[in-house]
């Protein structure tokens, strides 16, 4: 039945076909699972043999196709019909070409597709002349269609290793790149045509591993049992290295020969450096003079370094597990450690001379911080304390009783903490209790806007009237700002006059300042200041510092979050400014339609932001900071002039307003008195009415004739009490109850109660989110006649094609 066969040297009789070679050849074909076929090509191809297994490929008996002598090529698919017997095909068919074995698809009887390879051989008269085909077909349909199942899959697999962010790659035997995909050649800052067919070793790995990998490869496809795992360097085109650990298989072919190599290689750059830097700071730590001890969140001890051995005389294995109690003098009152503890509950960092006692009984002193170890969502996961030993200098200090004192002071400045307030209120506080301390004659705290400006939230002179705020200089406010990032510091006074408290300083006869840095989860917010008047005013504020510095800490865990809030609210706010006054935004519509006969009767105006932003979040953030009515209306004004331009008049336009917007005084009814087109206003069920008489009056108050639609039924604040109070002519169902109606009994129960519930009220019910046809079909048998979602239209800018098509003028 096909054509591809060899001429032979000696010519054939037909009377000597092979199939008239005897009975038990006979025998043979007529059992056996092959077709065996004979077609006489002259005058014109004609089947004139064909065995019973022919019955089996094409659901025809062996008489029916010999009955009929086209039939078997008109059961040929029409797509193979080029490669059956015809004179000029084999007039002009090479040796070659006749030697090779054809696959011929053939449609049977029932429709469905079998696949046959083909033998043939030529038959000659004794003149030379071709005068007939004798072949034998084989039934290869799985064979092909496993082949083809297995190019799908393997194209499918590729597709899958395209786009997961783990490098994959696939080597043939020799090394060279067969498949690569794009998270690797993004590290190799490579194309995919540079590297396909390229030796990968000498291509992407550094000259001084090339040997020992090549050795490695060699040994697994010699081996054939897979290269495990393995890291190795890559060099980009930029020359950067990179280190990638890799899990590799032998591949095989369906005869188990080795083919080559495939690998998923995880990039492990950073995670080296990083654990190179933690072996570099543990040897630090390690190597310290001062002792160090790390605690878990409970304060039991996990790591102590050498130093902490050779000053407590306890040996690592004898501490972890115990609290630091486990080195308690006695010298530290309860007090001292509540204070200790509500700091570091607040975050705040813990400086203090604290007397240890030693494993011999002995006492040491040491100058310790204790900080809080923060994780990345901003938990506390431990503590550590780093001391030292200042035993001999306090031996050689008779500063006991201001010691005492100020950690009295910052005891009871703890207990009074505010929990809530402004920032100015809290400032005031702190100040108070800092103007407490002995010499002090100012007290201040400053706040540093996002752009480096200080600005005063307390001025405190004891015993005076309040001074008020006042605002510092550019210049003196990019000094603190500067100054502030390198710690605490004492400065003398020098008289300026540009210091907005000039006056008031130079009346007290401040002699020094002081300073410390507040600062929250490393960011730093603002600063404490003190001064004093005493001749020896830098020497008494530098014995103070370390308390002032306790101050600035217990300020940050208080102040931190409501600055930073603060600054936040601030950039917000001038982002948003620069939203509105440059308008960077642009309305979509997407269109709202009858299923009765697919009819666009509205368009819902919604908004895109140019720099991504979620419409959901950027109202939000407005409502937060108090622009919400000046964003709304600049996106209803630029919706307003796009439907003018491109929407018919017969159509209604929904806009989406909050319930704010609507009350008297907004500016909503002078910017909807002229619209052409009949409005609907959308009111999400999400957003609170605080007052409905108050919005129906608003309603009535807009001066010209609108509808309300309550958005999002099903997934809002309040229910159905915000359906019946405002009386919307529209309800739109939530996608939440839409998605999946068609196999979800539950949702179309609570459909068909909504759909009678508005036959009751007189409104009309808008499916939202409509995206598959098994949807809108079952909302048209719950009789919900306007839908709106994907399927329908997605939003889009509004163009002459937009609208067009089949249009309806409304419900």
């Amino acid at each position: 039945m096909a054509t591809n066969d060899q001429r032979p040297a000696a010519k054939a009789s037909p009377e000597r076909s092979s199939l008239d070679s005897g009975p038990r050849f006979r025998l043979l074909v007529e059992r056996s699972s092959d077709v065996f076929y004979r077609i006489r090509l002259t005058p014109e191809p004609v089947l004139e043999y064909v065995s019973p297994a022919s019955q089996a490929v094409t659901g025809y008996s062996p008489a029916e196709l010999l009955d009929d002598p086209t039939l078997w090529q008109e059961l040929v698919h029409p797509d193979d019909r080029a490669l059956i017997p015809d004179g000029a095909f084999i007039a002009a068919a090479t040796a070659d070409e006749l030697e090779a074995p054809v696959v011929l698809r053939w449609v049977r009887r029932d429709g469905s597709v079998r696949s046959t390879e083909h033998r043939s051989a030529a038959i000659f008269a004794e003149d030379g002349a071709l005068i007939a085909l004798e072949g034998v077909a084989r039934d290869v349909t799985a064979r092909i269609t496993g082949e083809e199942h297995v190019r799908a899959a393997d194209a499918r697999l590729r597709d899958l290793l395209s786009g997961i962010d783990l490098g994959a790659l696939v080597l043939d035997r020799s090394g060279r790149v067969e498949f690569i995909n794009d998270f690797l050649l993004g590290l190799l800052g490579r194309s995919r045509d540079e590297l396909v067919g390229q030796d990968w070793i000498d291509f992407a790995i550094p000259e001084d591993e090339r040997a020992a990998l090549r050795e490695t490869f060699a040994a697994a496809l010699a081996s054939g049992a897979g290269a495990g795992q393995r890291e190795d360097g890559i060099v980009a085109r930029s020359g950067e290295g990179r280190r990638l650990l890799w899990t590799s298989v032998i591949q095989h072919d369906t005869d188990g020969r080795v083919v080559g190599l495939a690998g998923i290689a995880h990039d492990v750059t950073e995670a080296r450096r990083i654990a190179a830097e933690h072996a570099r700071l543990a040897a630090a730590i390690e190597q310290s003079a001062e002792s160090v001890i790390i605690t878990d969140p409970a304060t039991r001890i996990l790591y102590v370094n050498r130093a902490f051995e050779r000053l407590s005389g306890y040996v690592s294995s004898e501490v972890v597990g115990h609290t630091p109690r486990i080195l308690d003098s006695g010298v530290q009152s309860k007090a001292y450690y509540d204070a200790m503890g509500a700091a570091l509950a607040h975050g705040v960092a813990w400086r203090a001379d604290v007397v240890y006692r030693r494993k011999d009984g002995s006492h040491y002193r040491v100058s310790s911080v204790t900080s809080p170890i923060w994780a990345v969502d901003g938990s506390i996961t431990g503590y550590v304390d780093v001391g030292r030993d200042v035993s001999h200098e306090r031996e050689l200090e008779s500063q006991t009783a201001q010691l005492v004192r100020e950690r009295a002071l910052i005891t009871d400045t703890l207990r009074r903490l505010p929990s809530a307030g402004n920032p100015e209120a809290t400032a005031e506080l702190f100040c108070r209790q800092v103007a407490s301390l002995s010499d002090i004659v100012v007290a201040s705290v400053l706040g540093f806007e996002s752009d480096g400006a200080a600005s005063p939230l307390a001025f405190v002179v004891p015993g005076s009237p309040d001074a008020g705020l006042r605002r510092f200089t550019v210049e003196r406010s990019r000094y603190l700002h500067g100054r502030s990032a390198a710690g605490p510091w004492v400065s003398e006074w020098i008289d300026d006059p540009t210091h907005p408290y000039a006056d008031i300083i130079r009346n007290l006869g401040v002699r020094a300042f002081a300073y410390a840095p507040i600062q929250s989860q490393g960011a730093l917010h603002g600063l404490l200041a003190i001064a004093s008047s005493k001749p020896d005013g830098v020497a008494r504020l530098s014995e103070q510092l370390g308390a002032l510095v306790d101050f600035a800490d217990l300020a940050g865990a208080l102040l931190g979050r409501q600055l930073a809030d603060r600054g936040v609210a601030r950039r917000m706010h001038t982002d948003l400014e620069g939203v509105i006054e440059k308008r960077a935004f642009a309305p979509v519509f997407q269109p709202i339609v009858d299923l009765r006969n697919g009819l666009t009767i509205a368009y819902e105006a919604l908004t895109r932001f140019a720099d991504g932003a979620a419409p959901d979040r950027r109202f939000g953030d407005a409502a937060a900071i108090g622009l919400e009515r000046e964003l709304e209306l600049a996106t209803l004004e630029a919706a307003i002039g796009a439907a003018r331009r491109g929407i018919s008049r017969s159509k209604f336009v929904h806009l989406n307003v909050s319930p704010e917007l609507v009350l008297p005084g907004t500016g909503l009814g002078e910017l909807l008195r002229d619209v052409p087109h009949r409005l609907v206003l959308e009111i999400t069920e999400h957003a609170i009415v605080r007052d409905y008489a108050a919005f129906r009056t608003g309603i009535a108050g807009l001066g010209r004739p609108v509808r309300l639609a309550v958005d999002d039924a099903g997934a809002g604040f309040s229910s159905l009490r915000h359906i019946l109070e405002l009386e919307p002519a529209f309800v739109k169902l939530d996608i939440s109850l839409i998605r999946g109606i068609d196999r979800d009994p539950a949702k179309q129960a609570l459909v068909a109660g909504m759909r009678h519930f508005a036959r009751t009220t007189n409104c009309r019910l808008i499916a939202e989110g409509v995206e598959s046809e098994a949807e809108a079909q079952t909302l048209a048998q719950l009789d919900v006649r306007l839908v709106q979602g994907y399927l329908f239209g997605r939003p889009a800018p509004l163009s002459p094609r937009s609208t067009q098509g089949r249009e309806g003028s409304g419900p």
